[in-house]
């Protein structure tokens, strides 16, 4: 599954350190998750989501939505 990370974390305008600090996972995680090379655990991806300040399935991109972007 892929995410919004990036397009949260940039509506906010942080850096991925930014986000790193306020949420607890490393900044290498954030950005391989941001890449779509590594899916994040559960854990964290719901600290990633308190500290965006939305909810994980707010992050979550759907099947429909991932065919949107590749049609």
């Amino acid at each position: 599954m892929k995410y919004r990370i990036r397009e949260y974390r940039e509506r906010l305008g942080w850096s991925q350190n930014e986000l790193s600090r306020r949420s607890g996972v490393p900044q290498s995680a954030i950005s391989r998750y941001e890449a779509g090379e590594q899916e994040p655990g559960y854990s964290r991806l719901k600290r990633i989501a308190k500290a965006l300040g939305v909810s994980v399935e707010e992050l979550e991109i759907t099947q429909e939505e991932q065919h949107q972007t590749t049609a």
